[in-house]
């Protein structure tokens, strides 16, 4: 019975929050809303890489989205490379950044990416439409609760995530938006349901794990997480961010994997509940990061896990030395008093 009792408990552990339908508040983030904002950037839902007209035709779709938002819309449009030693390849396009200013100011920003094209075998509804739909909502309900930042909030939409962060590594490299950073939250998927998981952070990210356990709604992260990640051949956007020492939260979705990258990628595919975990992390992280000096999310490195959603106990990074000492000598004792 009581291992029935912690499967059960696990299995309620693992499952997306309910999805808030059209008529939810518009103060709180709403997976209908955002599912319609995805549908209407979708439109004809056909790949759209970088450099192609159905990617040129998606912009134009975001444009009409930011605009009703009331962002000042810019453009960092370029030519853009970027390569590292895992790939033993260099990739080379023509980006077209889109940059949305929600709150305006010259000071460092909080920047909310994700990237906007997709790969040529699918329409890239999870990945990762579903980021940029998820941010746009967000935007949306956090100015509907008509509160003051501290700090601009700038969302970032990059090109050309697909063929290696070119977009990504085009803003970074620029002068003026790489002095605008502040923190980076960018939204990613690897699949169709799921939880939200909290799996990468910058480095010194004791402060930032606290900022997340005082105010996430449920909890889905383990410094187990990017230790895993960290050896698998994967990157995101928020690579080149990290590459220059900035701050930052990676965010993904990781179940229903078989639609990754394939032509299964679609709005139809993606659960409700996941839209819902996304945007509530990243709703609740705007709000406490609008009130928060970006000087007070510096500090050393942290562990943590989390308790079936709902304890995340963290630690300094340098109790978990002497805590598996302690933890060896107690099974040792006892092993040998067996």
């Amino acid at each position: 019975l009581a291992a029935l009792a912690v499967w059960f408990l696990s299995v309620y552990a693992q499952m997306p929050p309910r999805a808030l339908g059209p008529d939810a508040p518009a103060t709180e983030f709403s997976a209908a809303r955002a599912k319609d904002a995805l549908t209407r950037l979708q439109g004809p839902a056909r790949p759209h890489p970088a450099g192609t007209e159905e990617n040129a035709a998606a912009h134009a779709r975001l444009e009409k989205e930011l605009t009703a938002l009331g962002a000042r819309i810019r453009h960092l449009t370029e030519a853009s490379c970027y390569g590292g030693a895992r790939w033993n390849a260099i990739a080379c396009a023509e980006i077209d950044d889109i940059i949305g200013e929600v709150v305006p100011g010259q000071g460092k920003a909080i920047v909310l990416m994700a990237h906007m094209d997709s790969v040529p075998a699918g329409p890239g509804a999870g990945d990762d439409g579903s980021g940029v739909a998820t941010i746009l909502e967000a935007v949306r309900a956090w100015k509907a609760r008509d509160l003051k930042s501290r700090h601009p909030i700038l969302v970032l939409f990059t090109d050309g995530e697909e063929y290696g962060m070119l977009g990504a590594e085009a803003f970074v490299r620029n002068p003026y938006w790489a002095r605008r950073v502040g923190v980076v939250i960018n939204m990613e998927a690897r699949g169709s349901t799921g939880r939200s998981l909290l799996f990468q952070t910058s480095p010194g990210n004791a402060k930032l794990i606290d900022l997340y356990a005082r105010h996430a709604p449920r909890y889905a992260s383990s410094s187990l997480f990017p230790e895993i990640y960290r050896i698998m051949p994967n990157d995101t956007d928020l690579t080149p961010f990290l590459r220059e020492g900035m701050t930052g939260y990676n965010f993904a979705f990781v179940g229903g994997v078989e639609n990754y990258h394939t032509p299964n990628d679609t709005v139809a595919n993606i659960d409700p509940r996941t839209l819902q975990s996304h945007g509530d992390n990243l709703l609740t992280l705007l709000n406490a990061l609008t009130f928060t000096r970006f000087e007070d999310l510096k500090g050393g490195d942290a562990a943590w896990l989390d308790i079936l959603g709902v304890w995340l106990p963290h630690l300094p990074s340098g109790w978990m030395l002497p805590l598996s000492v302690i933890v060896f000598g107690v099974i040792a004792f006892f092993g040998w008093r067996g």
